[in-house]
């Protein structure tokens, strides 16, 4: 019996209130206030424990079979097949989530699962979560030297300082909150994509330069997709053509959605956006369902490198969000 998901996000976890790294910096150029997450971590946190729970109903005897994990809410449900299977899936829900004082499993209606986390669960784990943060920032930043401050604030702040000599754009996306990829559906149509009269809700996105076989693309302003739900980004050489391509795969709740829009899209294109810069714009042939897709293109060894770090979310233990940045008036 597995009971692992109650404990990923909480592990080493032993810093206590961080200190800045390296020298102190008592005149950053720029200052740069982060949070965790909260809303993102919650929702990760419940379909990692629904991804749990639906693999003990898949190991039950007889098995139960079930449809999901989809969110509602703060809360996240699995859907039972049959109503007679509702008690036992249950019964293994509630085993499989012994803490409860972290997890609240219902049943709503016969057929339906919910499980929710409760809020002083998700305070422990966001400021844990912070602490380290801290500890994986100072190693990611050791790079821009000592230039670059990080340390805890109050209420679990992050907070980041920055000298004058400092490339921010490169220090907005390694802190995870610069480089955004989405994904949205590209409007064909005759008009000229020069012409100022754009259909409502579309906007003109140019071609992102890391790709010379890119180009523009008339898209809808709101993405279909974004970049958070990716898992991973790969830079790889095609084994038939042996071009540099990128691979990426999407987790469980991008998984859904891209099977979803590939499947009522087929024949349109789907542009892959970074920045505000189409990256690709592949024509959708087939509903893809596997979550896993490919970025072809003019890429180099070393524009693929680039374009899959750029793409990828940073590697942190939480998601963050920028609730500040500012300019720090010199002496």
């Amino acid at each position: 019996m597995r009971r692992i998901f109650i404990c990923l996000m909480t592990w080493g976890f032993v810093a206590t209130a961080a200190t800045p790294m390296g020298s102190a910096q008592p005149n950053p150029a720029v200052t740069i206030v982060l949070a965790i997450d909260v809303d993102r971590l919650r929702t990760d946190t419940l379909l990692l424990a629904a991804d749990h729970i639906g693999s003990e109903l898949q190991d039950a005897d007889p098995i139960i079979d079930f449809s999901g994990p989809t969110l509602r809410g703060d809360a996240v449900r699995l859907h039972i097949l049959k109503p007679s299977d509702s008690a036992r899936a249950l019964s293994i829900a509630r085993r499989e989530t012994i803490l409860d004082a972290e997890f609240n499993v219902t049943q709503p209606n016969d057929g339906v699962i919910e499980i929710r986390a409760s809020d002083a669960a998700l305070r422990a784990r966001a400021s844990a979560a912070a602490r380290q943060t801290i500890l994986v920032l100072r190693r990611q930043l050791e790079r821009f030297g000592s230039g670059v401050t990080v340390h805890l604030g109050e209420s679990d702040r992050i907070v980041v300082g920055a000298d004058a000599s400092t490339d921010l754009e490169s220090l907005r996306r390694t802190l995870g909150i610069s480089g955004h990829a989405t994904f949205h559906i590209v409007h064909e149509s005759d008009q000229d994509e020069t012409s100022p009269n754009l259909p409502e809700g579309m906007a003109l996105f140019a071609p992102h330069p890391a790709n010379s076989d890119a180009s523009s693309a008339i898209v809808s302003t709101i993405p279909h997709l974004t970049g958070e739900r990716l898992v991973w980004v790969r830079p790889d050489a095609d084994p038939q053509t042996e071009a540099f391509v990128l691979n990426f795969r999407f987790d469980a709740v991008g998984t859904e959605l891209f099977c979803q829009i590939t499947r009522e899209h087929v024949g349109r294109r789907f542009a892959v956006v970074l920045d505000n810069q189409v990256l690709s714009a592949p024509r959708i042939n087939e509903p893809i369902c596997g979550g896993r897709g490919q970025i072809s293109g003019d890429f180099t060894a070393q524009s693929a490198m680039e374009t899959a770090r750029l793409l990828m979310p940073t590697a942190l233990p939480a998601r963050l969000k920028l609730l500040e940045e500012r300019a720090e008036q010199q002496p």
